[in-house]
């Protein structure tokens, strides 16, 4: 592309609407799919490279980080460049991450694997929410959204299953070559669904912006990803926030002065979009904090295996899967404001049952209570969703998704580290040491976060504000 063309929104005739549908879930299903395939199989990697536990959690922060600081860039170049460009060099830098992973001969290799498939895994899920931004709008909108979201959500529950049957039959490396017709797929169906760029005037990538917003987003989701291992007040860490917070300074005082920023700082103005965003990242929070307390309680506190905890568990994930698709009418009728507030809730309820369970609690109401929190994240991610792509217009769909998901992504890590930290310091705080104290104490951190987010919202909200569904957007 040659400089001064200009990329139209990717929106298609009647025909493309269901392949672009399909395209976005098929991307949202191939980057969600990793996380949830890989982690049965890491204790095998682990013997397999004689790896610690410390160095072991790198082959899921090798693709969590490059994912995190690239988000942000991957959206404004999208914008810049063309949807069907960025997710097809997307769909095979993972493709070639894959192969990469499943030959590796040692663990630097593997690890460098992972980190083209967070790249990659950046660009699938970024311009797959992209390219519904800017084809659809009002209630169509939500509906492709439902699918888009249900598409991850089955992810969770087939990933396990599939990723424990592969690591059965043909070692660890099965899990990553099954994952290579996935991304070339996606590549093929952009190829065909999505249209090429179109001659024109394009912004300016603000290259300087992007730069220091990667940084400040390294150093936030290392800080966070790394204090279970590292310490919280380890000058590891502390680093990591110190860098997080000059760089997030510098980016601000760029986006300020820059002609053409990467970021309209001006959207944050918006009360309904700050609210968004931070049920945005309640959702994932809840989402990762849940499946990884959750599998530890059922595992270390309860006793059983990996696919006992599995089936357990399942109903939530699946009870998702089933309400995305719904979504966008569950939300249309109640509002997405209404939405959002009234999911927080019963998550706070669901996360406050938890803090409850103890070593005798049936099996049966684990899987309720998991399921009683689950359900209302799905209803949370569309609102909020919805409301924070209605503030972008269709030419910058690209860093609307980018932005949602940055903010999204710091919730994620969020869930990782804030209950494993509590888990630890209860740990350690517990007179005859045992495993329950630490899980009770992760599960009312959870509680602890959700509370706090929810008095957030309910400043922040606006009294007298309704996003459209319907209408077009």
């Amino acid at each position: 592309m040659t400089p001064g063309t200009r990329v139209a929104p990717d929106q298609g005739g009647p025909g493309r609407s269901a392949a672009i549908v399909a395209l976005a879930a098929l991307a949202s299903f191939t980057a969600n799919v990793d996380l949830s395939i890989v982690n049965l199989a890491l204790p095998v990697i682990g013997r397999a490279f004689e790896t610690t536990q410390t160095e072991l959690a790198w082959t899921v922060n090798a693709y969590v980080l490059p994912y995190a600081v690239s988000i942000l860039a991957v959206g404004r170049l999208a914008d810049r460049f063309g949807h069907r460009t960025l997710i097809v060099a997307g769909a095979l830098l993972f493709a070639a991450g894959s192969v990469a992973s499943a030959v590796a001969p040692g663990y630097g290799i593997l690890l460098a694997g992972r980190v083209l498939q967070g790249l990659g895994g950046s660009a699938l899920l970024t311009v797959g929410l992209a390219i519904i931004s800017a084809s659809f709008t009002g209630a169509e909108r939500g509906r492709a959204l439902g699918i888009y979201f249900a598409a991850g959500a089955s992810a969770a529950v087939v990933g396990p299953i599939v990723g424990g049957l592969l690591t059965s039959v043909g070692g660890w490396p099965a899990i990553f070559w099954s994952q290579i017709p996935l991304a070339v797929a996606v590549a093929f169906v952009a190829r065909r669904a999505l249209p090429a760029p179109t001659g024109g005037r394009a912004r300016a990538l603000d290259l300087p912006g992007l730069a220091w917003a990667g940084v400040a987003l390294l150093g936030v989701n290392a800080g966070l990803l790394q204090s279970p291992s590292w310490g919280a007040t380890s000058p590891a860490v502390l680093l990591a926030w110190a860098i997080a917070v000059a760089a997030l300074a510098a980016f601000i005082r760029r986006e300020r002065r820059a002609a053409e920023p990467a970021v309209r700082l001006s959207v944050f103005r918006s009360r309904i979009y700050v609210a968004s965003v931070l049920v945005g990242g309640a959702v994932w929070f809840g989402i990762l904090s849940a499946g990884i307390q959750l599998a530890i309680y059922l595992q270390s506190v309860r006793g059983l295996d990996p696919t006992g905890a599995a089936l357990v568990l399942t109903p939530w994930p699946l009870a998702a899967a089933l309400v995305f698709p719904r979504a966008s009418r569950i939300v249309e009728r109640i509002g997405p404001e209404r939405t959002m507030v009234g999911s927080l809730v019963v998550t706070i309820v669901a996360a406050g049952l938890m803090v409850l369970f103890d070593g005798g609690t049936p099996f049966p109401l684990v899987a309720l209570v998991a399921l009683l929190g689950g359900v209302p994240l799905a209803l949370g991610v569309t609102a909020s969703t919805v409301c924070a792509l209605a503030e972008f217009p269709p030419h910058e769909a690209g860093v609307a998704s980018g932005v949602f998901n940055s903010l999204r992504q710091v919730g994620s890590s969020l869930g990782v580290a804030v209950p494993a930290v509590a888990f630890d310091v209860a740990l350690a705080g517990s007179a005859d040491g045992g495993l329950l104290s630490g899980s009770t104490a992760a599960f009312a951190s959870r509680a602890v976060v959700f509370v706090i987010i929810l008095a957030l919202v309910a400043v922040i909200m606006p009294r007298r504000h309704a996003t459209a569904v319907v209408a077009p957007a």
